[in-house]
Formats: C-alpha cells, sequence, structure tokens
C-alpha cells in the first residue's frame, strides 16, 4: 500500500487516502461481493478519518500492482503500478470514486499500458517484474526492476515519456557481468534533483595554495 492526498494552493489538505495494490488476492469478510483472487485490481481507501478507513473505489488495472505509486504525494493526481512482462499502468486518480486505467494507445478496444524496459523478461524473471517508482522534483520517475532501472519524464503524469535505462548490465546479460545485479536500484532515492545536470563539466579550482 501507499499514502497519497491533495492539497489545496495554501497548503490545506483536502484528500488522504491509502493506496492498496491487489498483487495476488484480497478477501474482505465485511464484502464478500468484492472477494478477488486473480490480482490486477487497485483499491482506494478513504483515510480522512483515521479511526474510520474505508473502501472508497476499486479499478480494475492490466499490470501488476504489487506497488504502487503516487507520482506526486501531496498532490496525487495520478499513480503508477509496479507493472510486468515490460509494461505497466498510468492509473488516472482525478476522480477518486472513478479511478481509470489511462489507456496508452485508445484506438484498440482493450486497454493497452505504457512500456518499460524495467519489466522486460530476463534469464532470471521469465515473465519480467516491475518493483517500485520514486520520483524526484524535476518530474524524472525512476522505476526499478528485473530489467535494471529506466528513468522517464513525468512533466505530463499522463503521458511519461522514456528518457534512459540501465540497459544490458541493468539486467544482469552484458558480457562478463552476467551475475551482477537484476534489481539495480532496488528501493533508491533521487534527493536534490537540481544538483545533478548532465553533460556539465566539473567547476574549476581557483585560488592559490600553499
Amino acid at each position: 500500500m501507499n499514502y497519497g492526498e491533495r492539497r489545496t494552493r495554501d497548503g490545506k489538505v483536502t484528500d488522504q487516502f491509502v493506496m492498496i495494490g491487489v498483487d495476488l488476492q484480497a478477501v474482505d469478510p465485511t464484502d464478500p461481493a468484492h472477494t478477488n483472487i486473480g490480482g490486477g485490481q487497485l483499491i482506494i481507501v478513504d483515510v480522512e478519518d483515521p479511526t474510520n478507513p474505508h473502501a472508497r473505489s476499486r479499478v480494475d488495472v492490466s499490470t501488476s500492482t504489487h506497488t504502487v505509486s503516487c507520482v506526486r504525494e501531496i498532490q496525487c493526481r495520478y499513480a503508477y503500478t509496479a507493472g510486468n512482462r515490460g509494461t505497466f499502468s498510468v492509473i488516472d486518480l482525478r476522480d477518486l470514486d472513478n479511478p481509470k486505467e489511462v489507456d496508452f494507445n485508445p484506438s484498440t478496444p482493450e486497454i493497452d499500458p505504457f512500456l518499460s524496459p524495467a519489466t522486460d523478461p530476463n534469464k532470471v524473471f521469465s515473465k519480467g517484474a516491475g518493483h517500485k517508482w520514486n520520483f524526484d522534483r524535476g518530474a524524472i520517475g525512476f522505476h526499478t526492476g528485473s530489467g535494471g532501472t529506466a528513468a522517464f519524464d513525468v512533466s505530463d503524469p499522463a503521458n511519461p515519456k522514456f528518457l534512459t535505462g540501465t540497459g544490458a548490465a541493468g539486467r544482469g546479460e552484458a558480457a562478463g557481468l552476467e551475475d551482477y545485479n537484476d534489481f539495480i536500484h532496488h528501493n533508491s532515492w533521487h534527493p536534490n534533483h537540481a544538483a545533478f545536470r548532465p553533460f556539465t563539466p566539473r567547476a574549476s579550482r581557483t585560488g592559490t595554495c600553499c
């Protein structure tokens, strides 16, 4: 599960909720009509009153909900799933009573999830497995899984754009590195994003010494 909330411009919290990914199965004795034994579902639980949490809505999802992460935790309008088999899902949470999976290709009748090399199949995980998303304030999302790490531009969270990934080394397939890290950056964070600028030369030193 993961936490999300909404805030007004002055910082007032308006919605507080928990996202529960049904990865394998879910059985609720107080709500037997929604027993799930197949996985692939996201439950939104209202926790504004922490003494009375209750399921607010559900949405079926076409990829693994092993983890589900808000693109912006304090303004959670979109969330991404861990994903599997080379794909992940974007969940539209703008209407918490009616969450929806965003279709990568709306011209087809079925839901098409988004592609990510982080969940590519490899020799260890034959079906490919995503693990988690982390997002920095520079609108970059880092997706980790059995295919290594993939970075996406999430400035438009409903339409993430692949930037780069760890490639064969992250999949443990690079020559001479076959036994190295699949789940590279398995649980990691990218703090202070502004300090990391690509292709910036080291600052020259000035002054005298000794």
